[in-house]
């Protein structure tokens, strides 16, 4: 059996284990439209941002109302009438909880032919998006296509020392930095980070944990950004967690 096809396997099966909530789209890194959004501001914010799907709420982010396509606003490319009804244009949203399985979820998409869904939180409130390319890409890898802008999420410095987005995956830090961070208990960088402090960190604060150092480069608000990441020498049997 090829590598390739021995990976692919082993993603599938892993598939299984997975949560939506690993691979969503987090809240605050959603592109949506307010439904009562005038109508140039919709064509400016799709023509910046590039999505296929958008999702539409009436007030709050926490009331998603419907899914916009934006190939259905194509005959307005020109210009959107002042009077238009965006909820005509709307689809209705699919709902899904951050627990539902991406296996499960990845059968759904099939079965009721959807490419979006919209993912709650056990109180109800929107945690992210999840597209039928985020679950696909836990099987085959990153997908690129031709809106796709190249975000580097670890960057090296030095040969110990890695600038690291917030959003890369606890499992690429694994790989990159030779650590055991476990998957079960953060998703992303932000989720250990946060772990480690305690609470919101600033920026320049400096925490020293098994097998690495962490200095915080940039916080917005409550979300941590970007890091700095040193390897540093484990004691004999220490393991790097």
């Amino acid at each position: 059996m090829e590598r390739d096809e021995r990976e692919m396997i082993h993603r599938a099966l892993e598939l299984e284990d997975i949560q939506v909530r690993a691979v969503m789209v987090p809240r605050p890194d959603m592109f949506c439209l307010e439904l009562s959004t005038p109508p140039q501001q919709i064509l400016q914010g799709l023509r910046e941002n590039l999505h296929s799907r958008v999702p539409v709420y009436a007030g709050s982010i926490d009331q998603i109302v419907g899914i916009l396509y934006t190939k259905d606003l194509l005959p307005y490319v020109r210009g959107i009438p002042p009077d238009l009804d965006l909820r005509a244009h709307l689809h209705p949203p699919y709902f899904v909880p951050e627990s539902k399985r991406a296996h499960a979820l990845l059968k759904e998409f099939q079965a009721k032919k959807l490419h979006m869904a919209i993912v709650v939180d056990e109180y109800g409130s929107t945690s992210g998006l999840v597209t039928l390319e985020d679950v696909l890409e836990e099987l085959v890898g990153e997908i690129a296509d031709e809106f796709d802008v190249e975000e580097r999420l670890i960057q090296p410095v030095d040969a110990r020392t890695f600038r690291v987005s917030g959003k890369l995956p606890i499992d690429e830090l694994n790989a990159a930095l030779g650590l055991a961070l476990s998957r079960e208990a953060y998703d992303t960088v932000a989720g250990w980070v946060l772990d480690l402090f305690g609470r919101i960190p600033r920026r320049g604060e400096r925490i020293e944990t098994v097998g690495a150092t962490v200095t915080v480069e940039r916080v917005e608000r409550t979300r941590i950004v970007e890091v700095l990441v040193t390897r540093r020498p484990t004691a004999p049997g220490e393991a790097r967690t």
